[in-house]
């Protein structure tokens, strides 16, 4: 692919998506041919066997997976043959492959602040250098940065609904969109854990599951914006210049090491949340918990300003604002999901209880601030439950009347505050860069 050029003028391509129809696969050869060795004997005879015991079973996620394994493994000579093997045998879907390039230049950037953070962490730099790489934040290379971790919310943006299917090769992602939405999750499941499991009554259904109303060209146009959004976002947290020491002008790597870990994890999180969508809520909520804390750790809006109803709802009509229409199809409907939960946690406060009045909680006792609006009171019960992670044990007296006065009951669409903070994050880069030189 060459060195990276610039988008705009205004940052680096570091990551760049490209859409090939059919006549354009040939073409995929010319960026894999140094890379992928010769197609051994024996391992093509047993990828070959195991894809077609996958595309018999009829089974949409085996076909799927199938896919997959064929992109993964096929040599780069057999490649465009693989794929046009697939779409024959799917009539019904695109001829079409959007391909997420990882350039060099991304490569080089994360890799030296790796190296000048293990320069600082291990004792003899050349030790790290003579050994297999650079330990610092190594496991970063494959499940963030370099691997699908970026694109993955963007993947299951309509969980449980799916759109489009991922394979990685060397220097990139392949995404093959379905042109439709499909239900991704079986309910009741033929899994035997799900079938063991207890079942949890803390959590109420936000609102009847409905397929996505947005169409393929929006959902396309949304992937389009998304690498574009996370390129740009790449290009400032791997550029040394944004990370000073605080009060110097001298490079800080352990500043931006730290900064690309949050990243890392803060995407990580919000996938979580959506890849349990209709089935584990303890664990979408809690990732969701995660998701929040560390925005507010990279000097984004607090816990608090993403939990309180009215400013959940401003951030959200920021988003519709500012987004172009076709990437806000898909976006808004999902995040509003979060939004709207809001207010159903309001709703679980015991209208009959000594505190509820219409407008919040009133004599809460030993407050500092005994009446509370629905904006104070949500945000608090939301708190008190997060933190309840180190235990319920030291609650104060004000604390265990408002977790007290709710039914303890919680919209499953909760989750969702998380992808709503992502979707804020990256819709405002000029937000991020100011605050990065601090």
């Amino acid at each position: 692919m060459g060195c990276a050029g610039r988008i705009n003028g205004d940052h680096p391509a570091l990551l760049t998506m490209q859409t090939l129809s059919d006549s354009d696969l040939d073409d995929l050869a010319q960026h894999w041919v140094k890379v992928l060795p010769a197609d051994d004997p024996n391992v093509g005879a047993a990828r070959n066997a195991q894809r077609d015991r996958l595309t018999a079973s009829g089974d949409q996620a085996d076909w799927v997976a199938a896919f997959n394994l064929g992109i993964m493994t096929a040599t780069t000579e057999k490649l465009p043959s693989e794929i046009r093997r697939f779409f024959d045998e799917h009539p019904d879907m695109p001829r079409t492959l959007h391909v997420v390039w990882h350039h060099p230049e991304l490569a080089i950037r994360y890799t030296l602040v790796r190296l000048l953070a293990t320069a600082r962490t291990v004792s003899g730099l050349h030790n790290a250098l003579s050994g297999n790489g650079f330990p610092a934040a190594q496991a970063l290379t494959w499940g963030g940065i370099f691997g699908p971790g970026f694109l993955a919310p963007a993947l299951l943006i309509s969980a449980p609904w799916v759109q489009a299917t991922m394979a990685p090769r060397a220097g990139a992602l392949l995404i093959w969109p379905f042109n439709t939405s499909v239900y991704g999750a079986r309910w009741p499941s033929n899994r035997l854990l799900d079938n063991v499991s207890p079942q949890n009554s803390r959590f109420c259904e936000s609102s009847p599951a409905t397929a996505p109303a947005h169409s393929a060209a929006q959902y396309a146009a949304f992937l389009t914006w998304w690498v574009d959004a996370v390129n740009r976002l790449l290009a400032v947290a791997t550029d040394p210049a944004r990370f000073p020491e605080p009060g110097t002008r001298t490079y800080s790597p352990d500043r931006q090491t730290q900064f690309l870990m949050s990243l890392e994890r803060l995407f990580r999180d919000v996938a979580e949340v959506l890849r349990h969508a209709g089935r584990d809520h303890t664990a979408r909520l809690r990732a969701a918990y995660d998701a929040l804390d560390t925005l507010e750790g990279l000097q984004w809006p607090k816990f608090r300003d993403f939990t309180t109803p009215s400013q959940a709802r401003k951030y959200l009509d920021e988003i519709a604002a500012k987004l172009p229409a076709d990437v806000a199809a898909v976006l808004v409907p999902a995040c509003r999901v979060g939004v709207d939960a809001l207010d159903q946690v309001k709703d679980g406060f015991y209208d009959t209880g000594p505190l509820w009045t219409p407008a919040g909680l009133d004599g809460v006792p030993e407050a500092r601030q005994p009446t509370q609006p629905w904006d104070v009171v949500v945000p608090n019960y939301l708190r008190i439950d997060r933190n309840s992670a180190h235990s319920f044990s030291d609650l104060a007296k004000d604390e265990r009347a408002i977790f007290l006065a709710h039914r303890g009951e919680l919209p499953t669409g909760l989750a969702s505050l998380a992808l709503l903070g992502l979707t804020h994050f990256l819709a405002h880069p000029e937000r991020l860069e100011p605050k990065l030189g601090r």
